[in-house]
């Protein structure tokens, strides 16, 4: 394990940036630090986990109450997430960044607001 440094990790940066792109999310580096785990003899790929921000749609509201932001809010909200290399799963905390489920992934959002499920 290890911590991620988005400033002088440019290739490691893009990567995460674009994979969460794809899905209305971004990097928020103000919650706390990403970390990266693997490769190792188990697992012969890398996981990135961090807190991400959703990026609003044109048309999206905000649903928080005055003076509180929710955290799924679709303007203000924001999750942890694990990028694996072909998904993104929403995860409780970055702890527990190997506990994935299927209804826990991210879909990739197109421009007509359908969803898909490849990186």
């Amino acid at each position: 394990m290890g911590v991620i440094n988005f400033h002088e990790e440019k290739e490691i940066s893009r990567r995460v940036k674009s994979s969460l792109r794809r899905r209305g999310l971004k990097v928020d580096l103000e919650t706390e630090e990403w970390e990266i785990h693997g490769p190792h003899p188990q697992m012969n790929y890398q996981v990135y986990v961090g807190y991400v921000d959703f990026i609003p749609a044109p048309d999206a509201k905000c649903t928080c109450p005055p003076g509180s932001q929710r955290t799924y809010c679709p303007v203000h909200g924001g999750c942890c997430v694990a990028v694996y290399p072909r998904a993104v799963y929403e995860i409780e905390e970055i702890s527990k960044w190997w506990d994935t489920k299927p209804e826990d992934r991210i879909f990739i959002r197109t421009t007509n607001n359908e969803q898909r499920c490849c990186m």
